[in-house]
């Protein structure tokens, strides 16, 4: 009997030609945690401004959220650059007084 293993439908998945999707997505993720950290470690900032999002993907980082400064968005943003993101969306918004 042939105790060969055959492929399973799955088996695709893990192919080194599927690769690059996966190692993409653990770029990006990783990418996401470096600014994130970057932004937490800055003591400087408000905690409003450090409760910001970041997502990471594909070199970008794009950054949402609200801060109360326009020197905390600059700020933010070029901690993303300074982290690795290759490209900064930045999408922050300045809180408004009442």
């Amino acid at each position: 009997m042939d105790q060969r293993r055959q492929p399973s439908a799955r088996s695709h998945l893990h192919s080194p030609a599927n690769n690059s999707g996966l190692v993409s997505s653990a770029n990006s993720f990783f990418n996401s945690l470096l600014v994130r950290k970057a932004i937490v470690d800055d003591k400087s900032l408000s905690m409003t401004a450090q409760n910001c999002k970041v997502i990471a993907k594909d070199g970008a980082a794009t950054l949402t959220g609200v801060v109360k400064t326009t020197d905390e968005r600059d700020q933010i943003a070029s901690l993303a650059s300074s982290s690795g993101a290759a490209t900064v969306v930045n999408q922050l918004e300045i809180a408004k007084e009442n």
